[in-house]
C-alpha cells in the first residue's frame, strides 16, 4: 500500500514522528498529506528516474535561492520507495483554484521565475512534445480509434511546426505548467509547485498556460487582466501559437484518459470541433 510505503520512508528519514500519510490526489503524480497537516509527499510516476526527480529538486533549490515564488522542499533529496517510485516531501500549503488567485498574484509569481538567473543544470524545454507523444502512446494502448489518433498526431505536428518557426532564443527559466492549480498559498505568499517540467524556455509558454485557462474554462481571472499585470516582455504572436499548442496538448492528454475518465472521447470530439472558436470547454 502506497501510504504505508511513504510512512516507512518518512519515519526512517526523520521527516515525521508518526505514520499518517493518506492519498489526497492521484493523476500523473500521487500526492499524500500527513495527518499533522504540516507535510505532504509527492510520489513520482513509475517512469520518472531518481536522477530526473533529483534534477527537479535542484531546480527548485536554485530558484528559491533567488527568491523566485517556488515552494521549497521539506527534505533535500528524493527517497526511493520499495515499489520503485521516488518520493519527495514538501510543506503542506493551501491549494489555489481559478477562483481564489488573482491576476496580479499569478503574474508576480510567474515573473519572479522569469527574472531568475538560471544555471546550466536546467533542461531545455521542448514544447512538451515528448509528453504529448507519451500521451498519444497511452491513447493507443487505451484503444482510442486509430483514425482519431492520426488526426491528433497530425494536429500536433502542425501546431509544433507553427511554434518552432516563430520561437527564438535566448530562453529563460520557466515553469512550463503554471496553471492556478499549480499554485499554493504558503506563509501568506503565492508559490508555484510541481516544477518537474521547469527548464529553459520562452516566457510566452508560462503566459500561454494561463491564457489557455482563461479562454477555455470558467475562471475569475481574465486574459486582458492577467497580461496587463505581467510586467515582462513577450511576443504576442508566439503567445497565441503557444496557447494553441497548450489546447492541442490538453486534447491529447484527455484522449489518453479513455477508459479512465467517463466520457473522455466525447469531450475530445467536442474540443476538436470547437478548437477554432471561443467556446468554453468542460472541466475534466
Amino acid at each position: 500500500m502506497l501510504s504505508a510505503e511513504v510512512d516507512t520512508v518518512a519515519l526512517e528519514a526523520g521527516i515525521v514522528d508518526t505514520p499518517g500519510f493518506r492519498v489526497v490526489h492521484e493523476r500523473t503524480n500521487t500526492v499524500l498529506a500527513h495527518s499533522s497537516a504540516k507535510t505532504c509527499a509527492r510520489v513520482s510516476p513509475i517512469h520518472e528516474t531518481h536522477q530526473e526527480t533529483a534534477r527537479t529538486l535542484h531546480a527548485v533549490e536554485m530558484l528559491v535561492a533567488q527568491d523566485a515564488a517556488v515552494l521549497p522542499a521539506a527534505y533535500p533529496t528524493p527517497l526511493p520507495l520499495p515499489s520503485g517510485r521516488n518520493v519527495t516531501f514538501w510543506p503542506l500549503a493551501s491549494p489555489m483554484t481559478n477562483n481564489n488567485v488573482t491576476n496580479q498574484e499569478m503574474a508576480d509569481a510567474i515573473l519572479s521565475l522569469h527574472q531568475a538567473e538560471p544555471d546550466l543544470s536546467l533542461r531545455e524545454w521542448r514544447y512538451s512534445e515528448a509528453l504529448s507523444r507519451h500521451h498519444l502512446d497511452k491513447a493507443r494502448l487505451a484503444e482510442v480509434p486509430e483514425v482519431l489518433i492520426d488526426r491528433l498526431e497530425g494536429l500536433l505536428e502542425r501546431t509544433l511546426f507553427a511554434v518552432q518557426i516563430k520561437d527564438v532564443e535566448p530562453h529563460i527559466a520557466i515553469h512550463a505548467n503554471a496553471f492556478p492549480e499549480k499554485m499554493v498559498r504558503h506563509e501568506g505568499a503565492i508559490k508555484l509547485i510541481d516544477c518537474d517540467q521547469t527548464g529553459f524556455g520562452p516566457p510566452e509558454q508560462d503566459l500561454a498556460t494561463v491564457i489557455h485557462n482563461c479562454r477555455r474554462y470558467p475562471t475569475s481571472t481574465t486574459e486582458h487582466g492577467f497580461l496587463s499585470c505581467y510586467d515582462g516582455d513577450y511576443d504576442a504572436e508566439l503567445l497565441n501559437r503557444l496557447v494553441r499548442l497548450r489546447e492541442v496538448a490538453s486534447i491529447i492528454w484527455l484522449a489518453s484518459m479513455h477508459g479512465t475518465k467517463v466520457r473522455a472521447l466525447p469531450e475530445v470530439q467536442h474540443r476538436l470541433e470547437t478548437l477554432d472558436t471561443s467556446h468554453r470547454w468542460h472541466k475534466t
